[in-house]
């Protein structure tokens, strides 16, 4: 999209700037260009030789995420229970994308003890601590 292209050039222009080494963007319609560097995916920046302590190649993945949404549930709370982080975006910075934006980035594994059950939103003050 020109938005997710809008960030890759201001990302590449901001490496470029400090970056010893070259600089390779990614193409999803050419994914040879990148595969030599990452098999499994087509990276979106790839600086080579960027980390200066190793001087191993560094991997920039870019995500635009639109923050106005419907809705996204990821997780096993229940309006009973107080629903889950999308169900309370407003309450919560990030609340209604960022729940999906992890989910498909880095996946999501199972929290806490089962026991516990799912988060009860209605024991948590405004601010987020627990109350007792």
């Amino acid at each position: 999209t020109s938005k997710h292209n809008g960030v890759l050039r201001a990302a590449q222009n901001a490496i470029r700037a400090r970056s010893v080494g070259s600089i390779i963007l990614g193409d999803k319609e050419k994914p040879e260009v990148t595969r030599h560097l990452n098999d499994t995916s087509v990276t979106d920046i790839c600086e080579l030789g960027g980390d200066f302590a190793t001087m191993r190649d560094v991997h920039y993945e870019v995500k635009c995420w639109n923050p106005l949404i419907k809705s996204t549930t990821s997780g096993r709370g229940s309006w009973d229970k107080g629903g889950n982080v999308a169900s309370v975006g407003h309450l919560y910075g990030f609340g209604k994308t960022l729940d999906k934006a992890l989910t498909a980035v880095v996946g999501c594994k199972e929290r806490g003890r089962q026991v516990d059950g799912p988060l009860d939103h209605s024991r948590l003050e405004r601010d987020g601590s627990k109350t007792t």
